[in-house]
């Protein structure tokens, strides 16, 4: 089942951002919803530990070992491998066939560390993998409306966006206006900057659906006792972006980045989490953020 663009911008967010046991965990549910008892989610128990597994699926026989560290270097990865690879071997040998490195790596591994990788396929008569965002992913596809939602929470109604108040705008816009108070002014931009920010169909549909409710932005700021309150937020936005653009990031990235710069991901109403939508979808329309639309020589 393909995913909605908002559980799929969701995930990602989610994916992109836990590191250490919180990123465990994450893939350990997923594993867990898809496969049901046939996968065995290994704790550290003791002195035990978790012998060099953070989960079975039993039926494939496959050992997972997930690693998300917030920078990943690649002596210090290559010596995780080795360390958990032997350790997997040792303990677990007669029950996989496979092993599993799971990481949040998006842009790709580090050369020396998928060379290592390749290097040790087929070592004790194991194949070795590595998994990241778009095998995980495809897992989640398999699942159910009900676990995808408990997952990722639930799918508000894009059709009637009226359970965003003024007063959830208000809250993430306050948020926002907080990070940053330099004055700048707002400026038009032309159309078509959806593609030229080569931002994925996912990200266009949210986009899209977020300008049913960036009027109300509109009339937030207009409306606000502090009649600067719509530069201070333009300029949180565009002081993220350009950092954000000068370290190598661009379209999906982008989007996300100021997504959860926004605090979304965060709120537990969805109706916050649409209002954050709401005010990038208002910011990509009205302030020069983002590229500027291309414009025929």
């Amino acid at each position: 089942m393909a995913l909605h663009p908002w559980h799929v911008v969701r995930f990602q967010l989610r994916f992109q951002t836990a590191y250490g046991t919180e990123f465990q965990d994450f893939v350990a549910e997923i594993f867990d919803r898809r496969f049901g008892g046939d996968f065995f989610k290994i704790k550290p128990y003791g002195q035990q530990g978790d012998k060099k597994c953070d989960g079975i699926v039993k039926s494939l026989r496959k050992l997972l070992q997930v690693y998300a560290p917030q920078s990943m270097k690649s002596d210090a990865t290559i010596a995780k491998i080795n360390e958990d690879f032997a350790g997997a071997v040792k303990n677990w040998a007669d029950l996989f066939d496979e092993w599993i490195f799971v990481h949040n790596q998006v842009k790709g591994l580090p050369p020396d560390v998928a060379k290592h990788l390749i290097s040790i396929d087929g070592s004790h008569k194991k194949n070795v993998t590595h998994w990241s965002e778009s095998q995980v992913i495809a897992l989640v596809e398999q699942l159910s409306d009900v676990h995808v939602e408990v997952l990722l929470g639930p799918l508000p109604d894009f059709r009637n966006l009226s359970p965003v108040t003024a007063e959830d705008i208000k809250v993430v816009v306050t948020a926002v206006a907080q990070q940053l108070p330099t004055h700048e002014d707002i400026s038009v931009v032309a159309s078509g900057k959806l593609e030229a920010n080569a931002l994925s169909s996912n990200v266009k549909a949210l986009l899209r659906a977020g300008t049913q409710k960036s009027r109300n932005v509109a009339d937030l700021f207009h409306k606000w006792h502090d009649p600067e309150l719509g530069e201070r937020v333009a300029a949180a936005f565009r002081h993220k972006y350009v950092e954000l653009r000068n370290a190598g990031k661009a379209g999906d990235e982008i989007f996300e980045e100021l997504w959860r710069f926004a605090g979304g991901g965060k709120y537990l109403q969805s109706s916050r989490e649409l209002a954050t939508l709401a005010l990038l979808a208002f910011l990509f329309e009205q302030c020069d953020i983002f590229e500027p639309a291309k414009v025929d020589a």
